[in-house]
């Protein structure tokens, strides 16, 4: 009998110790010298401190000001090696749209946000959207 609740102890502590590795905290840090848009907030140019406790809900911080923002699908890893974040750029507006770091598998795409969309859509007929990367620290 003590053999069976001693199993049963050490597998429930395996349980307990596995959920606690997989609670992993994803932090990097991004010198941003352009004012964006990530989600809903829109952030001034700066030194960014990106969190993700989850994988899902992405912290971007900068001491002062923060935006909270849900990913909507994991980047494709394979895309490159570089650790960078990817800004859609509709005229002079910067929009927040993928972090890439795979250096510690924090690959998240994010949702367009309404005012993208609508930057998009006014900026159609001009033709000058483009990608802007920047670089990523540990």
């Amino acid at each position: 009998m003590k053999r069976i609740i001693a199993i049963a102890l050490f597998a429930l502590a395996g349980l307990v110790m596995a959920g606690t590795a997989s609670a992993q905290s994803y932090e990097v840090r991004a010198n941003i010298p352009f004012d964006f848009t990530a989600g809903r907030a829109f952030l001034p140019a700066g030194t960014y401190t990106i969190t993700s406790d989850d994988r899902i809900t992405v912290v971007i911080q900068n001491g002062t000001q923060h935006a909270t923002i849900l990913r909507s699908a994991v980047a494709d890893e394979d895309r490159s090696r570089n650790n960078r974040l990817v800004f859609n750029k509709y005229g002079d507006q910067y929009f927040l749209r993928e972090i890439l770091c795979p250096s510690i598998h924090l690959n998240l795409e994010l949702h367009a946000s309404k005012m993208e969309d609508k930057a998009r859509l006014q900026r159609a007929h001009v033709n000058e959207d483009k990608q802007v990367f920047v670089a990523l620290n540990q």
